[in-house]
């Protein structure tokens, strides 16, 4: 028996790209999102701005 799941991604890069994470995530309908990040933009915050 097999499962399948749905999981709309998009993957965003670049400069500017965490502006446009409340858009994207609204065109979604999605109340989680999964960031994926590094350990200098965890400690300047900008993940956590997301």
């Amino acid at each position: 028996m097999s499962t399948y799941y749905f999981l709309p991604t998009r993957n965003v890069f670049g400069e500017g790209a965490v502006n446009e994470a409340g858009a994207l995530l609204g065109s979604l309908n999605v109340s989680r999102a999964m960031i994926v990040t590094d350990k200098f933009l965890a400690q300047s915050g900008m993940a956590a701005s997301i």
